[in-house]
């Protein structure tokens, strides 16, 4: 189980003061919704959070939603968010997912990343209305 006040901790260095621990605590219990997190001595370093959706059209094959991808800037370009993004895929693959959806705000400029993960975005855009401001 994950360390909830590191993740926290990180995700109020990157993008908005979390506080919410039993968020976290809701997630960790449901069955769709998993934490992938690094640590190193004892600091949460990297994180993302992945939930398999319900699909509706075609076979009805689920899909995955990746969001709060986060690594400690201290660690970036150690290889950390690809080696929990493995894990997340082959979750994914485990559970018959269909395709794998990563929601990321323009700000942070890692599509470089997403496309050395296999990752495109040539075939979809993704809008979103943000109810809250980030940082």
């Amino acid at each position: 189980m994950p360390d909830v006040k590191g993740v926290l901790k990180l995700y109020s260095k990157l993008f908005a003061p979390s506080e919410n621990i039993r968020a976290v605590e809701d997630i960790l219990n449901d069955k769709n919704y998993r934490f992938y997190v690094m640590s190193e001595k004892g600091e949460t370093i990297s994180t993302m959070t992945a939930v398999i959706c319900r699909n509706a059209v075609g076979k009805g094959q689920p899909y995955m939603l990746i969001d709060n991808i986060a690594t400690d800037p201290k660690h970036q370009g150690k290889g950390l968010a690809s080696k929990l993004y493995k894990e997340v895929e082959a979750w994914a693959k485990e559970r018959g997912c269909s395709k794998i959806i990563i929601v990321s705000n323009k700000r942070f400029k890692i599509e470089k990343f997403y496309h050395s993960l296999g990752l495109e975005s040539k075939t979809s855009k993704v809008y979103i209305k943000r109810l809250w401001k980030m940082k």
